[in-house]
């Protein structure tokens, strides 16, 4: 993640975006994922990414949890 990313407003980021001018991915859509996967909240500090990984169909059950937090200690 980029200190742009964060910074920045995601549809200027996404207008840069070649898949975005190339109308391979909606603006709308590049957008919000910007936002999902670089943008923090004030809940925990982390993107909602990190938690609704696509690796688990962006889901959150028990086991995937579990893996998590090995990770984060």
């Amino acid at each position: 993640m980029t200190t742009e990313a964060v910074t920045t407003d995601p549809i200027s980021i996404c207008n840069q975006d070649p898949r975005v001018n190339l109308n391979l991915v909606p603006l709308a859509v590049c957008a919000g994922a910007r936002v999902f996967f670089d943008q923090t909240f004030n809940g925990n500090g982390r993107t909602c990414g990190t938690c609704h990984s696509p690796m688990n169909n962006f889901t959150i059950d028990p086991a995937f949890v579990a893996a998590l937090r090995r990770w984060w200690a």
